[in-house]
């Protein structure tokens, strides 16, 4: 599904913890509690979400809008 491929990209770049939904129940309270005790690699996470952040991601699908748009 579309919400495990977009979080399996955060993970493959280093940016996320992926738990399973199958695993939650078991895994999801201790696996957070372990992360927020972890401020290192908080940060080693924070540090790759941000870089591959996209600052202008509004402007951008504006223009692909505004261009699909013209094509019509």
């Amino acid at each position: 599904d579309h919400q495990t491929s977009n979080a399996k990209a955060l993970v493959d770049r280093n940016a996320a913890v992926l738990i399973k939904d199958s695993n939650a129940v078991e895994t999801l309270i201790e696996s957070a509690i372990s992360l927020l005790e972890d401020k290192a690699k908080c940060d080693f996470l924070s540090r790759n979400s941000r870089e591959m952040a996209v600052y202008n991601a509004d402007e951008v699908i504006a223009q692909e809008v505004l261009k699909i748009a013209e094509e019509k």
